[in-house]
């Protein structure tokens, strides 16, 4: 694929061009064309900030969804990696660009590195004390390493962020004292529900 790359003659617009391009794959659920869109752009473009946090999120997406590949989780262990890849240069360029850093950190986490998570989510919560989801991730990890104490801390913080998160959080802490979600049964596969990939506003503006 590189060698095919390099064959043509880029311009920095044309990086722009297969970025919106991603943008639109993935609007329409075109997961795997999105990421050979991204792919072009940031070849052509190492450092088009946009089309990496894109990359990155789409990988990590596809190692979510480890079903897709027919290693199972060993295949998700490599786009795992190549997502963590991508966000280390987003945060290379655009190093207070909070989401990066938590979507760095639930990597980490994934891949079983509780301790580089923690690093992370601590460091967007660094950034901005106030950001839900990077505490909500913390508590997580902090319960993955045996450390219950500090995942109540990070529960509280929720609690005073006045957080729907807290309740998730509350639900690893003491999953005897949650209320189930009751399920309709369904003859229809349930799959995973699929985020959103848009940029929030604030996002938006780190990224300019």
């Amino acid at each position: 694929m590189e060698h095919f790359f390099k064959s043509f003659k880029f311009e920095w617009h044309e990086a722009n061009r297969h970025y919106h391009l991603g943008m639109a794959c993935s609007a329409l659920l075109c997961f795997d064309e999105a990421i050979t869109a991204f792919e072009k752009a940031v070849f052509i473009d190492p450092n088009h900030v946009q089309a990496l946090r894109e990359l990155g999120w789409h990988y990590k997406f596809q190692a979510d969804n480890e079903y897709d590949y027919p290693e199972g989780p060993d295949d998700a262990k490599e786009i795992y990696e190549k997502a963590a890849a991508a966000y280390k240069k987003v945060i290379r360029l655009k190093p207070a660009f909070v989401s990066a850093h938590t979507d760095l950190g639930t990597i980490y986490a994934a891949l079983g590195n509780h301790e580089e998570a923690v690093a992370a989510f601590k460091e967007a919560i660094r950034i901005r004390p106030t950001y839900a989801e990077a505490h909500y991730y913390l508590g997580l990890s902090y319960l993955k390493m045996g450390d219950k104490s500090s995942a109540i801390e990070e529960y509280n913080r929720l609690g005073s962020l006045g957080s729907d998160l807290s309740q998730k959080l509350f639900c690893h802490l003491w999953p005897d004292q949650c209320q189930p979600v009751k399920s309709v049964k369904s003859e229809t596969p349930v799959t995973k529900p699929i985020e959103s990939p848009n940029l929030k506003s604030e996002e938006r503006r780190e990224l300019t």
